[in-house]
C-alpha cells in the first residue's frame, strides 16, 4: 500500500523491505491554506526486520493534484525516521 501512495516515483523503496508490520494512529492538522495539501501527525509503531519494534511520532504531508485524484504521501518523513534509527544508511 505504501508503495502505491508515495509522491516520489523515483524513490529508492528498498528501505521499505525492512518493515514487517506497521500500526499507526493519525490526526490531521487543520489547514485552511490549501485543500489539496494536508499535514498528518501519526503515532507510528513499526516492527523492523532484525531490529525489532520502533515507535515514533511523525508528521506526513499528503497531496492531491485534483479533487478526484487519490491522496499521495510524501515518504521523506518515514525514510528520515528509518535513517535516524540506523535501519538503513
Amino acid at each position: 500500500m505504501i508503495r502505491r501512495t508515495i509522491t516520489n516515483r523515483n524513490a529508492d523503496l528498498k528501505i521499505l523491505n525492512e518493515i514487517e508490520a506497521v500500526k499507526w494512529q493519525t490526526s490531521m492538522v487543520a489547514s485552511k491554506e490549501n485543500s489539496f495539501i494536508k499535514e498528518i501527525n501519526a503515532d507510528l509503531k513499526l516492527h523492523l526486520n532484525d531490529k525489532g519494534p520502533v515507535s515514533s511520532r511523525v508528521s506526513f504531508t499528503v497531496v492531491k493534484t485534483s479533487p478526484m485524484a487519490p491522496w499521495k504521501v510524501d515518504e521523506s518523513a518515514l525514510i528520515k525516521l528509518l535513517k535516524e534509527r540506523k535501519v538503513v544508511e
